[in-house]
């Protein structure tokens, strides 16, 4: 997520063998994954088309399977994927609500329990950690406040356009997004969560 947010294209391409539609690799140890920089009709999206082990030579390696794929006309998004670009309505006042009052909720406890993430659900669909670590033992002590997302969202949900501002916004509603620290270095609770993506950090 974070190297096609910098490069939606990435550097690296694979050529398919029926589609001829170019795609990009991207490599975490041994897994290896295609994406696709869509970009007609109003869209610019980066679309996952698949993710898997790599094992070179053999015909369960990663790319081997999604070049199949691409042959069986199965690797690119459907009438269904793109349906689920736009959350329906429900779904996004649902969304709303529960930044409204879940937020401020997380970081009170959190702040009772410092560096132990707690963990909620936005909505159904976003999981989110909250960790406050403590700078200094006396009563003017500073406090980090990290709040980090599981993605892709749950199965089947689908977020709102521009979610993360918004999101944000609801964990930080008197202070200047700007101002936040994005990216690492992490606290230790953070650290080695496959597919928790640290957003923000906080020093106040």
């Amino acid at each position: 997520m974070t190297q096609r947010s910098q490069s939606p294209e990435g550097q690296e391409a694979t050529y398919l063998p029926a589609t001829r539609v170019p795609v990009h690799n991207l490599h975490h140890g041994r897994w290896r994954a295609l994406t696709w920089h869509e970009q007609e009709d109003d869209l610019d999206i980066v679309w996952l088309l698949g993710v898997g082990w790599h094992e070179a030579g053999s015909k369960d390696d990663a790319y081997a399977v999604l070049k199949r794929h691409d042959q069986q006309g199965l690797l690119f998004p459907d009438e269904t994927d793109y349906a689920n670009l736009e959350p329906d309505a429900q779904t996004t006042q649902d969304f709303l609500e529960a930044l409204a009052e879940t937020p401020q909720k997380l970081i009170a406890q959190a702040r009772e329990e410092p560096g132990t993430p707690v963990h909620a659900t936005l909505a159904e669909v976003l999981d989110v950690s909250v960790v406050v670590e403590q700078v200094g033992e006396d009563d003017d002590a500073l406090e980090d406040l990290y709040v980090s997302f599981y993605l892709p969202p749950k199965a089947q949900g689908v977020l709102p356009p521009e979610w993360q501002a918004v999101a944000l916004a609801g964990f930080f509603p008197d202070v200047d997004l700007a101002s936040l620290t994005y990216g690492p270095p992490f606290p230790a609770a953070l650290q080695e969560r496959e597919g928790w993506v640290v957003i923000v950090r906080w020093e106040h």
